[in-house]
């Protein structure tokens, strides 16, 4: 009897440490994701999102990460080695926090080669079409790499705080529309002490092929750096101070202007190679300063000083005409102490046409940054 009650305490133990092990297994199994160091990356990146913004602006951040479902998160391939990494954003807060409760809400990041955060947006999928619940696979992937988008409908891009930059319609494959945010030509001082307020428009512009046919100006509504604190997404409510901005307080007792110029060819992975002629990219800034530290500032659109079409030989003897369009800008300005971080982006379209009749166009994603104190 006490060999079979030792063989059975023996055999109880056994199961128990089994029992552990496999509970442990499982919780590992369950918590791991081959994903975990890209879902760090992202969640450090919005961290740093938060850098100069109001509260109620970083609590939107914050409920944002905890909104996010890693669990349905999707990568594609992009050009030039890079990945656009799509993480679907919670009903819980799209009740919460956004208007068009028929979008579809996605946050979506691009990593360069070395799997660093280069760029990202909350993104808005408003389908002409009753009854789709999601993003079709690849359709970011043409968004930001040939513009011929597999689906209708617009793509409305928010910052990870929820400010209205721009949005994108497309339609039978093509853009055929881009809204970009704009506030007036000018602040308006209002009979309230020190309260800025600025008027904002919807301008957009239609397309057909590429090509810009006409543009219109809708008002859309009236930010105060008094009372903006709207904590919706889709909001007026810049991300950089008030809604008056900070760049026109009184205090402010020196303005700084500059540019950055960059040439680059087009995209590496194009069929035409060289010798298109570079593309000359300008990036012009403003900063304000007060007592010799950055307080706010403009970055100002992207532009190009090469011309919009141009003619050339290409590498297969061909005639060869280039256009390129500027669209989709993406532009801010955050105060570090004695220096300012300023960042561009938008989309480059381009469309190449032939002596032989032939055609092609693509899309790309165009982003700088820099640091800048003077």
């Amino acid at each position: 009897m006490r060999k079979l009650s030792l063989r059975l305490h023996g055999t109880v133990a056994l199961a128990i440490v089994i029992t552990f092990l496999c509970s442990c297994k499982k919780e590992i199994s369950e918590n791991y994701s081959p994903n975990i160091e890209v879902i760090k990356k992202i969640n450090t990146w919005l961290d740093k999102q938060k850098t100069g913004l109001k509260q109620f602006k970083s609590e939107n951040i914050d409920l944002l990460k905890k909104n996010l479902t890693y669990s349905n998160l999707r990568i594609e391939k992009s050009d030039a080695g890079e990945q656009i990494v799509i993480v679907p954003i919670s009903e819980e807060f799209k009740q919460k926090k956004i208007n068009d409760k028929g979008s579809i809400p996605n946050l979506v990041v691009i990593l360069d080669r070395s799997d660093n955060v280069r760029w990202g947006s909350v993104i808005l999928f408003k389908p002409d079409t009753p009854g789709v619940t999601k993003v079709s696979d690849n359709v970011f992937y043409n968004l930001f790499n040939t513009g011929n988008v597999n689906c209708n409908g617009q793509f409305q891009f928010l910052s990870p705080a929820g400010f209205w930059l721009f949005q994108l319609n497309y339609k039978d494959g093509a853009l055929k529309s881009c809204g970009q945010i704009e506030q007036g030509s000018a602040p308006t001082t209002t009979a309230r002490l020190n309260t800025i307020c600025i008027d904002w428009y919807l301008v957009t512009s239609y397309y057909l092929d590429g090509i810009l046919v006409y543009q219109t100006r809708e008002y859309v509504g009236q930010t105060c750096s008094d009372d903006c604190n709207n904590g919706l997404s889709q909001s007026l409510c810049p991300d950089g101070g008030g809604g008056g901005g900070g760049s026109s307080s009184p205090s402010v007792q020196e303005t700084i202007s500059g540019e950055d110029s960059e040439s680059e060819s087009e995209p590496e992975d194009n069929e035409l190679g060289p010798p298109a002629p570079l593309i000359d990219y300008r990036y012009p800034y403003q900063l304000y300063k007060l007592d010799g530290y950055v307080v706010g500032g403009i970055a100002y659109n992207t532009y190009i000083t090469n011309s919009a079409t141009e003619f050339y030989v290409d590498r297969y003897g061909r005639n060869t005409t280039r256009m390129l369009t500027l669209f989709g800008h993406w532009n801010n300005v955050t105060p570090l102490g004695l220096t300012g971080l300023i960042y561009h982006s938008c989309f480059v379209y381009a469309r190449w046409y032939y002596g032989d009749g032939t055609s092609y166009s693509r899309q790309w994603l165009k982003t700088h940054t820099m640091v800048k104190s003077n």
